[in-house]
């Protein structure tokens, strides 16, 4: 999904899918790496935040974990901070965009 180059929600999600793959298989710098990429698309998501809060906790990293949590107060009433809250699961929901590509694609 991520080499497509993805809309930045898209990326998001799935650096935030492949994070928690890669660290129930273990790999936990990899899972690092796919939260932080996550959390330089949307800093104040808190799906990422609790994400990484767990994954610091996972590699005894405790003063990290209290860190990340702490970060969650401060933007814990803003759900237009996560894209979790608003993306649509359906199909169509790139529609607008794929259009608005397909119209300016058109010969004219």
């Amino acid at each position: 999904a991520l080499g497509n180059s993805p809309a930045p929600v898209v990326s998001y999600f799935a650096h935030l899918f492949g994070g928690r793959a890669a660290q129930a298989l273990g790999r936990l710098d990899e899972a690092a790496g796919h939260y932080r990429q996550a959390r330089d698309l949307y800093p104040g998501a808190q799906s990422v935040l609790l994400a990484s809060s767990q994954l610091a906790l996972q590699n005894a990293d405790l003063e990290s974990a209290v860190s990340i949590v702490a970060a969650l107060r401060e933007r814990s009433s803003a759900f237009d901070e996560d894209p979790w809250w608003g993306y649509q699961l359906c199909s169509g929901r790139d529609a607008p965009d794929l259009l608005r590509a397909l119209w300016d694609a058109a010969p004219k």
